[in-house]
């Protein structure tokens, strides 16, 4: 496996990107938020990429329908679940292997029930660690109440 750095070099990062880009590489892209710095970079740079492999991808950075659609057919349909590099990873062995994107392969509509199921598992995960942070503050009031009154 190469280093991080290695992978976002070949991408066509510079030194500077590349430094910026690592912490996000080692995250998942679900664990991203929209504004990061690293996501960003590296996804207009797959965008150029695919366009220049001929593709017609609007060059924004984010990670919009068309790129969703291509990047499961590169990487597999779970890569949102895993990291960035990994996903660099299929990228640039695709690119090397010079293959189109199949425009025949129909690929499922990017609906409601996909975006309500993760919608659902960030909204339970938001109200477990909720919870678990509010009975850590009650049993601390309830350990410095026993304290004050002694």
């Amino acid at each position: 496996m190469r280093l991080i750095r290695e992978q976002l070099l070949e991408l066509g990062l510079n030194q500077g990107e590349a430094t910026l880009s690592i912490l996000t590489m080692q995250r998942a892209p679900r664990q991203t938020s929209v504004g990061e710095v690293g996501a960003y970079l590296v996804t207009l740079q797959m965008q150029r990429k695919l366009n220049q492999l001929g593709g017609n991808f609007a060059e924004t950075g984010k990670v919009d329908d068309d790129l969703i659609r291509a990047l499961m057919q590169i990487a597999g349909p779970d890569w949102m679940h895993r990291p960035w590099h990994a996903t660099v990873e299929a990228f640039l062995k695709f690119e090397k292997r010079k293959l189109p994107l199949n425009p025949l392969n129909p690929l499922p509509a990017l609906g409601d029930a996909q975006q309500t199921a993760a919608i659902a598992a960030v909204g339970a995960v938001t109200v477990i660690g909720l919870a678990q942070w509010g009975l850590a503050f009650y049993g601390l009031y309830c350990l410095l109440n026993k304290a004050k009154k002694s």
